[in-house]
């Protein structure tokens, strides 16, 4: 076991550190890999950015959630966030990955906090390596003011479920809409099991939509055919 601390000063937080707790090599199981924390100072619903010096086989944020906008796993770029300060705010981070072909030491690795607050983010997954299925939460302030989410996954999934009382239709096995959002509603949960290729919460893409976007889309639509008809 290796316990190491690299500190990094950033612009609007008093510090922020990146801390290898405990480290493993691979062997014929599984690969290497190492359990650790990012530390931050005073940042609320603030965001950190984890930059690894490459990309890594599995990444999962044990108590925050990720940006999926300002993430990119092909980078090892993760964005992270206290969406639920209630729980989530406890001034570090801890994360757990895999390496996937390159070991990287914490020294390497950027962190750099600041305030800036993400409507929209999802609770890490997959919480391990078994590559099967996952369950996940999308998080935004105000989110049911909202009519529907898109989530699109980089491959197909199958068992695509919501929890009551969302519904969803499905685009395709990779696109879900997720609908009945209701103005109670704080977070919403889905779960799937994977069919294709692994993911992870930082290769999703979702976005939210509202009636009066697809009235404007209607009236839109209705002006082009009223264009049109004059030719």
């Amino acid at each position: 076991m290796k316990s190491a601390i690299f500190f990094i000063l950033c612009a609007t937080t008093a510090y922020a550190r990146v801390a290898y707790i405990e480290e493993w090599e691979a062997n014929d199981m599984k690969e290497g890999g190492a359990r650790g924390v990012a530390e931050y100072g005073q940042i609320g619903n603030g965001t950190c950015i984890l930059q690894f010096p490459g990309p890594l086989y599995w990444f999962h944020c044990e108590n925050c959630d990720i940006v999926p906008s300002m993430s990119n796993s092909a980078t090892g770029t993760y964005a992270l966030s206290a969406s639920n300060t209630a729980w989530q705010d406890v001034g570090q981070f801890t994360f757990v990955l895999n390496f996937l072909n390159t070991k990287f030491d914490e020294r390497d690795v950027q962190l750099n906090c600041d305030a800036t607050v993400n409507e929209l983010t999802i609770y890490s997954f997959p919480s391990n390596t078994d590559q099967q299925s996952a369950r996940t939460r999308i998080y935004e302030r105000g989110i049911g003011r909202w009519d529907s989410y898109l989530v699109s996954f980089p491959s197909s999934v199958a068992n695509f479920t919501v929890n009551s009382p969302n519904t969803f239709i499905a685009a395709n096995p990779e696109t879900y809409m997720i609908q009945n959002i209701q103005s109670w509603q704080t977070e919403v949960w889905f779960q799937f099991r994977y069919d294709g290729d692994w993911f992870t919460a930082a290769d999703v893409s979702i976005s939210h939509t509202s009636s009066s976007d697809d009235e404007e889309e209607e009236e839109e639509e209705e002006s082009r055919r009223r264009r049109n008809a004059h030719f």
